[in-house]
This record gives C-alpha cells, structure tokens and sequence, in this order.
C-alpha cells in the first residue's frame, strides 16, 4: 500500500478508523481525458417479422472541460473524436467522478455523428459512489432518478499508479422514453439492468478506470404518422452493451 493511501487511511481515521472517501469536487475550468470502448449488440423484432441484429463497436477519445455544477449534476463541454472521424463538440452530463451521463446535441452532433444512432440514449447508466466515509465491503442503497440499485466498495488497490477504491454497482433503470422517426413516433418502455465496477482515485476521487455492462428488453409501441389510419406498431429491443472507460491524464 503506498504513502498516498496510507495518508487518506489516517486523515479519516479519526471519523471511522479503516475507512476512505471518494469525493470529486471538479471545478469550473477543470480538464480531463478519457477514452470510451463502447461495443454493442441491439436486437430487434417487430411483431409478425423476423427479428434483426445490428452489431455497434466504436472508440472515442473525450477531452472534457467542466463549464458548471448544478443540483442536477457537472456540466462540460466536451471534444469527441471517433475511430479517427473528425472531431465534434458536444455538451455533456457528468457524474461527480467525470464519468459520462449523457450527450446532448451541439454543434450539429447528433448520435448517428458518434456512431451511436442504434443506442439512442441506452447507454449504460453511471452513478458515483456516496461521499461518506466508506470501509471495504460496506454496501449502499441507490435511489436516483429512474435508477435502483446497490452498490458497495469491494476493494482498495493501485491502478495507473495511484491508490484507488474499486467500487461495483448493480443498477436497475426503469426505461419509459418517447422518440421520434422521421414522420412516427414511439414509446419506449422496459428495464435496463446494468452491472459495473470503477476504479476511483483516493486523491481527487475522479474515476480511473470503470467497466460497465447492460442488458435488457424494451418493448415498442410505434405510431403510424397522423394522417394515416392503422393500427400501432408493437415490437421489442434487446440491448447487450458493454462500455469500458479509461482517463487518459
């Protein structure tokens, strides 16, 4: 165990002896790198039709710059660069520890721009861990949002050369989203159940490095454009999708 870890091991211990915090405080103006491994495979299958697979495997390199913190998370521009496409420009939702939430349209990005049309906004879920003082092996309660689930510190180590917490979440989202294509539109209801482990630095408690998988079924419902008198569409959507997350600096 190295001095850093040895240092946060005392500077806590007079709260709780043997535990640890992983509390990120970014700032405004704050900078990191990371790169995100996504690989993907969505199934789909209309009522009456045989079912299709479309197989999604793509790399981006995110430089994130934060530009606010609210009550609803860390905001940050980030700079997205794709399997060596050109570079694009997005806003984004990070959770306390830097990790993506979600990706909003700027600068003309869309997901088709990422290679990411065929997950829409099923990316895995991330949730940073309490800042409580924590000790290996205790567990928590998640309740955020359409989230639920657990989580729970499994182990301190040392990755890329600094002391970290790994922290493993199983995480239930509850998935009720209305989408539009072209002249239809659909609703999209189901569970996303995803299970990952993270790696969080003891200095600043930014995520290190963090693997994430998800699977689940949506069911679809998709209606026909409003001049034309049919019947709903109903479907289903199998999900499978793994995403590993490296920082870069």
């Amino acid at each position: 165990m190295t001095g850093l870890l040895v240092g946060v091991l005392a500077a806590v211990g007079a709260c709780r002896p043997g535990t640890v915090r992983i509390d990120a405080h970014p700032g405004v103006g704050e900078q990191s790198r990371y790169r995100y491994e996504i690989v993907a495979s969505i199934t789909r299958a209309v009522e009456g039709g045989r079912p299709t697979t479309s197989e999604v495997t793509t790399t981006l390199l995110a430089d994130q710059r934060v530009t606010a913190v609210t009550k609803a998370g860390i905001e940050a521009d980030v700079t997205l660069r794709r399997d060596g496409a050109a570079t694009r420009t997005a806003r984004v939702l990070l959770n306390r520890g830097g990790a993506i939430r979600s990706i909003e349209l700027v600068a003309g990005l869309d997901s088709a721009g990422l290679g990411l049309s065929q997950l829409g906004s099923l990316l895995p879920p991330t949730v940073a861990p309490p800042t409580r003082a924590l000790a290996v092996g205790e567990r928590w309660t998640i309740h955020e949002d359409a989230l639920r689930g657990s989580g729970r510190l499994i182990r301190l180590g040392v990755v890329d050369g600094v002391d970290v917490a790994v922290v493993r979440t199983s995480i239930a989202e509850a998935i009720d989203d209305a989408v539009t294509s072209g002249t239809s539109t659909a609703r999209l209801t189901g569970t996303l159940r995803t299970v990952s482990n993270a790696a969080y630095d003891l200095g600043d408690g930014s995520a290190r490095r963090s693997t994430a998988r998800s699977r689940g079924t949506v069911r679809a419902r998709i209606e026909p454009p409003p001049w034309i008198e049919a019947q709903p569409v109903l479907g289903t959507i199998t999900y499978d999708i793994r995403v590993k997350a490296v920082r870069l600096d």
